[in-house]
């Protein structure tokens, strides 16, 4: 079967009225094998292509493009001649060399352009095919970037522009000089570059043509299998949106955006446990050298009850469920979705029982059997929910001769991996919690792996923190968490958690943690700091040049490749923070790598400055840290003007600051300015106390003049140390043109509320009514001057710099200065 991505970049060559004309040659060809010609007729150029695919209509798809004199489209797919043996597609190797071979032909040929005609040429490719960006940079990025865009075609699209250009002569020389491997002297650095970017290419088609040789009915089965390989081999899952993915060249960009050069390996063990020895012998055999980890589910004894009552109830889902006919098997689906919105409706529809039931359970665990319950007795299905409630009462697996498939074992043990990492957060208490996951920001530092500390923070749901960690860590994760428990001292959770690889390891104490997490943060700044000055030598073209190169060595390298939209920043302090924290230590090297690819001698690092020291605080300290220590203390520029309130003026370099007026606290990556105002409750309290909230904070109007606050900390007035009920009851007001908002926080501190990517107008901190709370406020104390006796005017007020300011200035204006002022708690 032909690749999708060829035949779809074919029919994209064609005009509107040639596509139609196409399916119109199609409909009549007399080769035809049986096909829905009202679907050709009315498809779109994606299901002429789906179409085609499913009946092996390519040779049909050549015939017609010859006969429209298209002979140039048609000769990329080849006639079949009867008797011939099926020619097994290229090696890897093969399309590598071809595609570098193709490079150097385009490097060669193009230099002959004068610097005009080279400018004329890609301006001319990027009118012709829009797909290229419009930024092409010097001749060597522009001929790498078409290579990676559109492959083998390359050569045949720039002869095209060419020609378009009345140079036929170099036209002809890149049509006539064959697919013979051209070795001309192109220098050590550029060749490996120029590899990469051909290893890329090819191994994205090969795998998309590899995958298109799936069944549909495959399909599911390859995801569900390629999740649990990730989660064996720790690896990062790939995204919601790939898993629900039908399309393979969507699902081939993430996985090769996720796993780099080892989406190769990783394929080719999911396809052999599918027994798809076909396709395997598509793909080489690298020998990545990756060690075999332990599987998850050796000497755990707590996760084989978990998987042998997950593996019951699916038998018994799929066993009931086949009593449904089509119809009802679709009504039970479009109702189970409507009642449970964490399991897609699109997805479920296009799967068989057996697949539809494998989600149900990989998405609701053991829930799955009463969730089937309740959707049957709605569909009037009594006989159905008798024989799930008969065995649900005798939980004992039937004894069957055959053993559960090889699938469903693997989707519930990673069910069983979850539930079991859940039910050991859930013995932790708040306090607990918040001491977990700065244990945890420490230990994945300490092992140099991918920081999702800060998403951890910003959700106090266990599930979801389950969920972050086993899909960036796979099954490592069991290992980490167990590492937290020990440095917590909860010997009771290690225990239950005593899988695969256990080893003994020595409790910490709290100081000796505090000192190491110190430690990888210096540390972590030192790289940044040797990062920045490495990037520093480069001019704006050479720091273009790095960020787009760095894409192909993160992919020879294996490493998960960091969005081109992330890769967007200005400076050199930004990009070394982002690829500190995204490769951690490593990311000295493959600096390195990327400097010699783009011919950029890379220079000897030295311990980095204060401002790099700064950019990886701005990536560690703002995390929630509750210790003032963390946070540099800076005062505003106040701008008072008469019947207006003061105006309060920053502006700071990458860090995390407290303004030392408002207690206000930021984080950010860059240069940053911005004021704010203190704002009148008024006005607010009765539509607040309507909705049964009362303030918790100080109302502020922030304004960001330049640069961006990554996060915001907003001071509030609540004590929480001795009531963490309280804390889910915290809100934030969001006043708006269009009315208040009342919006969710990330997370609650001792004394701040946290805002991850705010966007700004007058906010503050709410609490719920309806609990009794302690109140941090001030004591301001006012006495009258010139008098014969001293007499103490006592006010008790929450820590609102807003309000104490329109004390002192009324009682100011009655001739009562104040003297001194204190913190107290008041009920």
């Amino acid at each position: 079967m032909a690749s999708e991505r060829p035949l779809v970049e074919t029919l994209n060559q064609l005009s509107p009225d040639d596509f139609d004309r196409f399916k119109s040659l199609v409909e009549v060809e007399k080769d035809l094998p049986p096909i829905s010609k009202s679907r050709l007729k009315e498809g779109r150029r994606q299901d002429v292509v789906e179409l085609l695919l499913g009946t092996d209509c390519v040779d049909v798809t050549r015939k017609v493009l010859m006969r429209m004199e298209r002979s140039v489209l048609g000769q990329r797919f080849p006639a079949f001649q009867p008797g011939d043996k099926k020619t097994p597609p290229p090696s890897l190797r093969h399309r590598v060399e071809a595609l570098v071979s193709d490079t150097e032909l385009l490097l060669e040929t193009l230099a002959d352009l004068t610097d005009e005609d080279l400018g004329t040429f890609k301006h001319t490719f990027r009118l012709f095919y829009r797909q290229i960006p419009k930024e092409l940079m010097d001749l060597q990025d522009s001929v790498c970037l078409m290579v990676q865009t559109y492959g083998h075609q390359t050569v045949e699209k720039a002869a095209e522009v060419l020609g378009y250009m009345k140079r036929k002569d170099l036209a002809l020389r890149l049509t006539h000089s064959g697919s013979t491997p051209r070795r001309q002297q192109l220098g050590e650095h550029l060749s490996a570059a120029i590899h990469k970017v051909a290893t890329f290419k090819a191994v994205t088609d090969l795998l998309v043509e590899t995958l298109t040789g799936l069944d549909r009915h495959e399909v599911p089965e390859f995801m569900w299998l390629l999740q649990y390989t990730l989660f064996h081999r720790s690896l990062p899952q790939l995204s919601g949106r790939a898993v629900n993915s039908t399309h393979t060249t969507l699902t081939v960009d993430m996985l090769v955006e996720t796993l780099g050069l080892q989406s190769v390996d990783v394929t080719r063990e999911v396809l052999s446990a599918m027994r798809r020895t076909d396709l395997v012998q598509r793909l080489p055999e690298r020998g990545s050298g990756s060690r075999e980890e332990p599987s998850v589910d050796e000497d755990w004894p707590a996760l084989t009850p978990k998987v042998e009552a997950l593996l019951s109830v699916t038998e018994q889902l799929v066993e009931t469920l086949a009593g449904l006919s089509r119809r009802e098997c679709w009504t039970f689906k479009r109702l189970l979705t409507a009642m449970h919105r964490n399991i897609p409706l699109k997805p479920l529809l296009g799967l068989d029982l057996q697949a539809s039931v494998i989600l149900m359970v990989q998405r609701q665990g053991l829930r799955s059997l009463q969730s089937t319950m309740d959707v049957l007795e709605d569909m009037k299905k009594s006989d159905l929910v008798q024989r799930l409630t008969d065995s649900s009462s005798n939980p004992q697996r039937k004894q069957q001769h055959e053993h559960p498939s090889a699938l469903i074992h693997k989707v519930v043990t990673v069910v069983a991996v979850k539930q079991l990492l859940v039910e050991a957060l859930e013995d932790l208490s708040y306090g607990e919690l918040g001491k977990f996951k700065t244990l945890l920001q420490l230990t994945m530092s300490e092992q140099d792996l991918s920081d999702v500390s800060e998403s951890v923070r910003a959700t106090p749901d266990r599930d979801q923190i389950v969920d972050l960690l086993v899909d960036e860590l796979g099954q490592r994760c069991v290992k980490v968490i167990r590492d937290v428990f020990v440095d917590m001292g909860r010997t009771d959770l290690v225990q239950q958690l005593n899988g695969p690889s256990s080893e003994s390891r020595k409790r910490r104490s709290m100081d000796q943690c505090h000192q190491a997490l110190s430690k990888a943060k210096a540390e972590r700044a030192a790289v940044t700091a040797t990062l920045v000055e490495m990037l520093s030598k480069l001019d704006k073209k050479g720091f273009k040049k790095f960020r787009w190169w760095l894409h192909f060595t993160l992919f020879q390298r294996s490493l998960r490749l960091i969005p081109w939209s992330s890769l967007r920043v200005n400076t050199r302090q930004s990009l070394a923070a982002l690829m500190v924290k995204k490769l951690g230590l490593q990311c000295v090297d493959v600096t390195r790598e990327v400097l010699r690819d783009i011919n950029q001698r890379p220079p000897d690092s030295s311990s980095g400055s204060e401002g790099a020291q700064r950019g990886l605080e701005a990536e560690s300290c703002g995390r929630g840290r509750q210790d003032a220590s963390d946070w540099t203390k800076v005062d505003p520029e106040v701008n008072e003007r008469a019947d207006e309130a003061p105006t309060y003026s920053l502006q700071t370099a990458a860090g995390c600051f407290e303004c030392r007026v408002s207690g206000l606290r930021w984080l950010c990556e860059g240069q940053t300015s911005f004021q704010y105002q203190f704002c009148s409750w008024e006005g607010h309290m009765q539509r607040m106390e309507s909705r049964q909230y009362m303030p918790a904070g100080p109302l502020l109007d922030i304004t960001v003049t330049a640069g961006r606050l990554n996060e915001v900390h907003l001071p509030h007035w609540i004590c929480t140390e001795d009531n963490p009920k309280i804390l889910d009851r915290f809100a934030v007001l969001h006043v708006k043109d269009c009315g208040d908002e009342v919006e969710k926080v990330s997370e609650v501190t001792a004394s701040h509320v946290r805002l991850t990517r705010p966007m700004f107008s007058p906010r503050a901190v709410l609490m719920k009514v309806g609990l009794p709370v302690k109140i941090s406020c001030s004591v301001l104390l006012y006495y009258k001057l010139n008098t014969p006796f001293l007499k103490l005017h006592v006010y008790l007020i929450p820590h609102d710099p807003a309000l104490q300011q329109l004390f002192s200035s009324g009682l100011c204006t009655a001739n009562h200065p104040p003297s001194s002022a204190s913190s107290s708690h008041t009920s």
